[in-house]
């Protein structure tokens, strides 16, 4: 019997829990599915931070390579090598030469052709230069070589060239291809290497 708004024990069958009895269950499943919201949310702002510094680290790692490169090649860079054409109304075709660094370089070769064929020189030592150098043997080398034709149309058309192998003063090799390109070697075996490939694609 029902007294007072209390479930007396001989009315159990029709007792029911009351709304605070059951108010506590629902604020436990409201805050457990809060909690993984903010969980997962969490997840993905960790994730996307983690990826952020990868990539970060990536631009880092990146440029710092570039730098010790550039530091790398500082002295070769400066060291360029061509093929040149005196003015009329001699038309002398010659191998020109600049070191506009204050350091030598060792070990150079210098290679030559033509569709005739291909000739090199090789050079001890080519210490700085104030100016522009003519490389005798080489380019007595290249005249040797000299197909029939105007020089001018020859050199602008791509058919004389020259390449170059050398070690610069921190003992790094390089190579300077017959388009002028810069490439690193780990030694002198693998400079001629890059540069007689360089030369097959000409």
């Amino acid at each position: 019997m029902l007294r007072n708004g209390v479930c007396g024990a001989d009315m159990l069958p029709v007792c029911r829990p009351s709304i605070g009895d059951r108010f506590p269950t629902g604020l436990a499943g409201i805050a457990a599915i809060t909690a993984l919201v903010f969980a997962r949310s969490a997840v993905r702002a960790a994730r996307a931070t983690i990826e952020q510094q990868a990539v970060q680290i990536e631009t880092l790692e990146r440029a710092e390579a570039d730098r010790q490169e550039t530091r790398r090649s500082q002295y070769a860079a400066k060291f360029v090598c061509w093929i040149t054409l005196s003015p009329s109304p001699s038309r002398v075709v010659s191998v020109g030469l600049v070191n506009s660094n204050e350091v030598p370089f060792y070990q150079v070769v210098v290679y030559v052709g033509t569709p005739r064929g291909v000739s090199r020189a090789a050079y001890n030592f080519v210490g700085p230069l104030s100016g522009r150098r003519t490389m005798g043997r080489a380019s007595r080398a290249l005249q040797a070589l000299l197909p029939d034709g105007e020089p001018e149309a020859l050199i602008s058309s791509g058919e004389l060239w020259v390449a170059m192998t050398f070690r610069d003063p921190a003992g790094n090799w390089w190579c300077r291809t017959p388009a002028g390109l810069l490439l690193p070697a780990v030694d002198e075996a693998s400079a001629h290497d890059i540069c007689q490939r360089a030369i097959s694609s000409t």
